[in-house]
């Protein structure tokens, strides 16, 4: 019943709101479940960014759940002004002779490519002769296998490619024998869109990624804890996006225990804060090892974070390393160029279409 009324709200949202004018059309794919993490929080970046230019470029894009996914009709706690459409749905409303491209994350790429090839779907695409383009949002390379992939999987598709979410490995990737070129994306955030507190108007707070909470060695936080008295500490779990920004906001301080290059620790510097991480090469650069906040392991970060929290209590100290933190991160990190990309991407693959080439 819930999934019929979702596909109802979902029916009347696009008759009232959306309208398929194009031959080329974009689709970005998550989970039906609603959750936040930053994969998902990255889809949601690309599409907006791409929504914004979709006239320009000559496309429509919609964000979809994965086939034969449940239905889900918003976010509840993030962007939440994002509307989430039936997969079948919006293949049934594409144009005869349309080209599509779909936007896959990588920890889904087998599950969605063996749901396409299936005959209920497929006669689908025959029967409007639909071109397929795949792209894998490769945010995470831990969760993708690029030897679980057959070389048959891809026949499917008249142009395969890979975007990522971090420059450490943008590189081309070996798939079923297949050499594909990755293109850079990266994210939304950066300095040239987030204001940064200023230190006075900071709170002694230190905010604690979630990946804490799925460690399986013991962190000595209550120790860190008692070696700063003065500081609040904050787990960030069960709150939404809005609330978790606020906070980032307010803290002076963020440690994460995920793979360190995350939106934990370039939130925390955007908006004038430092954070603490530890160096994962597959994530990092290199130019990252220069800051004195970033650590080669777990157990000498917890060791020294005190004592880097309390050399750096001063606001000039503190604006030195929020600084040079900055700097490295602009390399990688600017909304104006991110936005930039999108667009470049999206144009090679109308250029890719257009002449007929596969990649």
């Amino acid at each position: 019943m819930k999934n019929k009324w979702i596909r109802i709200c979902q029916e009347l949202h696009f008759a009232k709101s959306e309208k398929i004018q194009f031959n080329r059309v974009v689709l970005f794919l998550v989970p039906g479940n609603d959750v936040i993490t930053g994969g998902i929080i990255s889809i949601a970046g690309i599409y907006k960014s791409l929504k914004s230019c979709e006239q320009k470029l000559g496309i429509n894009c919609y964000v979809c759940t994965q086939p034969l996914n449940d239905n889900l009709l918003h976010f509840k706690g993030h962007n939440q002004d994002l509307t989430i459409y039936n997969f079948h749905s919006i293949l049934r409303k594409l144009l005869p002779d349309s080209e599509l491209l779909i936007h896959v994350p990588e920890s889904h790429i087998l599950q969605t490519i063996r749901c396409l090839r299936q005959p209920f779907f497929k006669k689908l695409l025959d029967k409007k002769n639909i071109n397929l383009s795949l792209n894998i949002l490769n945010q995470n390379p831990n969760y993708f296998d690029p030897t679980a992939i057959m070389p048959i999987e891809f026949e499917f598709f008249k142009s395969v490619s890979i975007t990522n979410a971090h420059f450490a490995y943008t590189k081309p990737i070996n798939i079923g024998g297949r050499i594909i070129e990755s293109f850079y994306l990266g994210v939304p955030n950066g300095q040239d869109s987030m204001l940064p507190i200023s230190f006075e108007d900071k709170e002694n707070l230190i905010l604690l990624s979630h990946d804490l909470l799925l460690q399986d060695e013991d962190i000595p936080i209550q120790k860190l804890k008692n070696s700063l008295p003065e500081f609040r500490f904050r787990t960030i779990k069960n709150m939404s996006y809005v609330e978790y920004k606020r906070l980032q906001q307010k803290a002076k301080w963020c440690i994460t225990f995920g793979e360190g290059l995350d939106f934990y620790f370039m939130d925390s510097y955007f908006y004038g804060g430092i954070s603490l991480a530890v160096f994962n090469d597959l994530f990092f650069t290199s130019d990252f090892k220069e800051l004195d906040s970033v650590f080669t392991s777990t157990e000498e970060m917890m060791e020294n974070a005190a004592k880097i929290i309390l050399q750096h209590s001063e606001p000039k100290k503190f604006a030195e390393l929020n600084k040079t933190g900055n700097i490295i991160l602009s390399k990688y990190y600017s909304t104006s160029k991110y936005h930039e990309r999108v667009y470049e991407f999206h144009a090679d693959w109308i250029k890719t279409i257009s002449n007929g080439n596969s990649d």
